[in-house]
């Protein structure tokens, strides 16, 4: 936390640095939608704890797990968003996320009127990064 109490917030290099990566890494993670940075409107990126603690946990998964990075982002496109938002059926429909599992929801425009205006807050981007946790709300979503 920074004095006025804001999450602190790290550039791309400082995010590279703290994960033990590469700049260009980092950039293809964000390219291929495992990854959303908070994009400043000079076009700078930065990068929450939360973030670095995706990429580390995608960097594991890659190195020692051998998953691929179409691999993870289906992974992550099984998340069902629309429970943990609480989607109606109408508007789940509309979403391509809801149809689609190439990628994660956090990859498409938000047309869902329930969903976050900021994926950056949104639940499902911040609480499902682990398999373990995406595989309890499988579980659960499945009762």
């Amino acid at each position: 936390m920074d004095k006025n109490n804001n999450p602190r917030m790290y550039s791309i290099s400082q995010a590279a640095d703290l994960a033990g990566i590469s700049v260009h890494t980092v950039r293809l993670y964000e390219r291929t939608y495992l990854i959303r940075p908070l994009k400043k409107k000079n076009r700078n990126r930065l990068y929450s704890q939360n973030d670095i603690n995706r990429i580390n946990w995608i960097r594991n998964a890659i190195k020692v797990k051998k998953y691929t990075i179409p691999s993870l982002n289906v992974i992550f496109s099984l998340i069902p968003c629309w429970h943990v938002t609480n989607c109606d059926l109408e508007v789940r429909n509309e979403c391509p996320a809801y149809h689609n599992t190439e990628r994660p929801c956090w990859s498409y425009k938000n047309i869902c009127i329930e969903c976050e205006n900021d994926c950056r807050t949104c639940k499902v981007y911040n609480e499902y990064i682990e398999a373990e946790k995406i595989k309890s709300i499988i579980r659960e979503n499945l009762k």
